[in-house]
């Protein structure tokens, strides 16, 4: 299923324009960057201070998760490497194939920034900017549907767990 969803986008969807969209949005995740740069304007913002130190924590254990051990003990080779009818439309990441690094910071960061971020719009925002980083890896070839969902769920998860790992600081250190 992954290999016949990765051709069909690939026949059926790509076009000049939108292509071009997606590789400067994807480029944008690359190393998390568009999320460690939402991150660190939120330290400077006292009322979201905690919200960016979650998000880092969120995202550095997707790191540690996905990139250091998941992708080494899974080995899955990226979609260009089993598909000879794929053309990919940036070069080839290195490493391996599953989960999605991109799709695990979009959505480890989207996961802190709605625990911490009352505002519903907001929360869309940052949710639809992760769903669209992940369709982004699928559009251009470098990943399968499934490494992006993996990593969706890795991120979810990890947003959650940095919320929760960072609780008994957030409350020391209002009391203070």
């Amino acid at each position: 299923m992954d290999k016949t969803a990765v051709l069909w986008i690939a026949g059926h969807l790509r076009n000049g324009p939108m292509s071009c969209f997606f590789i400067f949005f994807t480029t944008l995740g690359n190393a998390g960057f568009l999320w460690i740069v939402c991150s660190f304007v939120m330290l400077f913002l006292k009322r979201w201070r905690w919200t960016g130190i979650s998000a880092f924590t969120a995202m550095l254990l997707c790191f540690v998760l996905g990139e250091l051990l998941m992708k080494e003990l899974i080995c899955r080779p990226r979609p260009p490497l089993q598909l000879d009818e794929l053309s990919v439309l940036l070069p080839l990441p290195s490493g391996f194939s599953f989960p999605s690094g991109h799709a695990a910071s979009s959505f480890a960061a989207a996961g802190a920034f709605s625990r911490g971020i009352p505002l519903k719009w907001v929360k869309v925002l940052f949710f639809a900017l992760a769903a669209l980083m992940g369709f982004s890896r699928v559009y251009l070839g470098v990943h399968y549907p499934s490494d992006v969902l993996a990593g969706a769920g890795l991120g979810l998860l990890c947003g959650f767990a940095a919320w929760e790992l960072l609780r008994p600081l957030r409350k020391h250190f209002r009391s203070q």
